[in-house]
């Protein structure tokens, strides 16, 4: 039957096949492979016929030994084992290939993982038997360039054990192993116990394949991401003279463009693009943004960014005249108050406790202190004529897992958007909502698998619609506000 032969198989293939099948698990969920709310399912790889000559293979080797007393000494070789598990493998969508290297006392894994983006992971695991029952320990995980922290690989731990249920299925097999040995290019398993085969073939018939979805030059399939316009779908119903309304883009590196292949892809440039487009003249345009700028930092840092677009406000504003001023100034930041907290050793150590936690909150408290105090001197400078946009941030940790890193950044996040939507609603500041847009797509539309969470070119698309939606609803529009 089917269940005997799947407990057979995960005894024959290895102990580590059965720990790479929880791991399997654990990265698909990381990378985003269970669909989110709202986002369209993706088309997923075929499944492939499948050859038992290498179970075959495998399990005559186990029987061979077997046969006389009951009592196994069995050593795989890593070809062997590799062969075997490409065949099980081959029923697992998600994963375009997958192979174990063994040396001494561990096994190492690598593979591709396909999906909105093929994704290479690696890691390490150990095997420890004792007491007749089989553990996993993960040494190492990697996704892409990104070393998972200590306490994932300790959930992992579990899931794997969790997935693989390995000592029931021993147990209900009538197998005990004493002992498994991985050295160069082989593992060792002793034990005893009897192994039952089923007598039929388990046959997955193929089907026709399904074709692949369209993909952007950046391996991302562009209906799943909202996409900017290139200029308003809406008439405006005021037009300015060439270069008479100015757009001031401030903030951090979001507002540089860091991330993006080119400073023309960065949100606030093409945002410059969309406006001219829009008005069909020339807009003025400056960015004050500078990457690594805090809320703090904004206010009292060296490079004054708060102080040097005051002045310059000033300066185009000086005349009264509203045919010649600032008509638009957008913001990001926020960020850098909180992300380095959240990213600190005492957050990545216990991301549930109490002093992470804490940490948090004050960050959160003394960021609300310090964006009342830069929009309060932006509106006071700009005056009610001048939109400002102010956007929420995106959580570049929203990958589906549930682990408690990924929850304690959505709360942070969540937590720094409602006081950035507070804050704002005193100042009549208008809120770009980036993180509704962003969803849990931060695997596609950042580079945070290469250890860097800022967008690539279509995260700041994405910003871009972002602030486009938002400032459609109050400029200068049919149904908009005036100026």
């Amino acid at each position: 039957m089917i269940r005997i032969m799947l407990k057979s198989l995960l005894f024959l293939v290895g102990l580590a096949v059965v720990a790479l099948g929880g791991y399997a698990v654990y990265i698909s969920a990381v990378l985003g492979f269970i669909t989110p709310p709202g986002v369209e399912e993706l088309p997923r790889a075929e499944i492939k016929v499948v050859d038992n000559k290498e179970r075959e293979l495998l399990a005559e080797k186990f029987s061979q030994d077997l046969s006389n007393d009951n009592f196994f000494d069995v050593t795989l070789t890593q070809d062997e084992l590799n062969r075997a598990l490409a065949v099980e493998i081959g029923q697992i969508s998600q994963i375009g290939r997958l192979e174990l290297s063994l040396r001494p006392a561990a096994i190492s894994m690598e593979g591709v993982l396909q999906g909105r983006t093929d994704i290479p992971f690696a890691g390490e695991i150990s095997i420890h038997v004792g007491g007749g029952t089989v553990s996993f320990l993960v040494r190492s995980i990697s996704v892409g360039l990104v070393s998972l922290p200590s306490f994932a690989n300790r959930v992992v731990d579990g899931l794997m054990n969790e997935v693989s249920n390995l000592n029931q299925i021993l147990s209900e097999s009538e197998i005990s192993v004493s002992a498994v040995e991985v050295g160069e290019g082989k593992i060792r398993i002793v034990g005893q116990g009897q192994i039952t085969m089923p007598v039929e073939d388990l046959m997955v018939e193929s089907r026709e394949p399904t074709p692949a979805p369209t993909k952007t030059p950046d391996g991302i399939q562009q209906l799943q991401i909202p996409q900017p316009r290139t200029q308003s779908d809406r008439l405006p119903n005021k037009v300015p003279k060439s270069e008479k309304w100015v757009y001031l883009a401030l903030g951090d590196s979001l507002a540089v463009g860091e991330g993006a292949t080119h400073p023309d892809y960065s949100y606030a440039a093409r945002f410059t693009s969309y406006l001219d487009a829009t008005y069909d003249t020339a807009f003025g345009f400056q960015n004050f943004g500078v990457s690594g700028e805090s809320s703090n930092s904004m206010i009292h840092g060296v490079n004054e960014q708060l102080n040097r677009t005051i002045m310059r406000i000033r300066e185009l504003n000086s005349d009264n005249n509203p045919s010649e001023s600032v008509h638009i100034i957008t913001l990001s930041v926020g960020a850098n108050d909180v992300f380095p907290v959240l990213q600190g050793l005492k957050c990545r150590a216990n991301p549930l406790g109490d002093t992470c936690s804490l940490l948090i909150d004050q960050a959160v408290i003394d960021f609300g202190v310090n964006i009342d105090i830069i929009l309060s001197r932006l509106r006071e400078a700009a005056g009610s004529n001048t939109h400002i946009l102010l956007m929420t941030y995106y959580n570049p940790f929203s990958f589906g897992t549930g682990l408690p890193f990924e929850t304690v950044s959505n709360s942070t996040v969540k937590i720094l958007n409602d006081q950035i939507r507070t804050i704002a609603s005193r100042h009549s500041v208008i809120i770009a909502n980036a993180h509704l847009l962003f969803g849990d797509l931060a695997v596609a539309l950042t580079h945070v698998l290469l250890g860097d969470i800022h967008p690539n070119n279509a995260g700041y698309g994405v910003v871009l619609r972002a602030f486009q939606d938002a400032y459609e609803e109050v400029g200068p529009f049919s149904g908009g506000a005036t100026p």
